[in-house]
């Protein structure tokens, strides 16, 4: 599998909701941006760093926004808000598989499940689409 960063709309949606992970990328104007590459770090052979040290909560900023990997987000979430977001796979008649679904659980209400939309192609397309369904979760709490 391969690590996916979430899109700009999205990043943008985990702000809202308080996301403030240190992450490795963030978005500024809609541009991504990768500090370690800018500062032209990777190709220093005499610098070292520990990569954790390029971390950062880049929220601060308004015209900035955290990039972290879906699967970041979803174990944000997870963690965080206690919602966990299950990718199945959906299977053709004859087992093939057909896409992937998403099921959001929200573990304070016990037994509640959402599954939202259609099958998606891809896991990370999957992911993507539960991720924004969890925002849109945590934004209704706090109205």
């Amino acid at each position: 599998m391969e690590l996916e960063l979430v899109d700009f709309s999205l990043a943008q949606e985990l702000k809202e909701v308080g996301f403030k992970e240190l992450c490795f990328y963030y978005y500024e104007d809609e541009k991504l941006k990768e500090p370690y590459l800018e500062n032209g770090s990777s190709t220093d052979t005499d610098f070292r760093v520990d990569l954790e040290d390029l971390r950062d909560n880049y929220n601060y900023l308004s015209y900035r926004c955290n990039a972290p990997y879906l699967e970041e987000a979803k174990m944000w979430f997870r963690e965080v808000h206690e919602i966990d977001i299950c990718i199945n796979p959906h299977y053709k008649t004859n087992n093939d598989i057909a896409g992937f679904m998403v099921d959001v659980y929200i573990r304070k209400v016990k037994y509640n499940s959402h599954k939202y939309g259609d099958a998606k192609d891809t896991y990370n397309q999957a992911l993507s689409s539960g991720l924004k369904e969890a925002c849109k979760l945590i934004k209704n709490q706090l109205r």
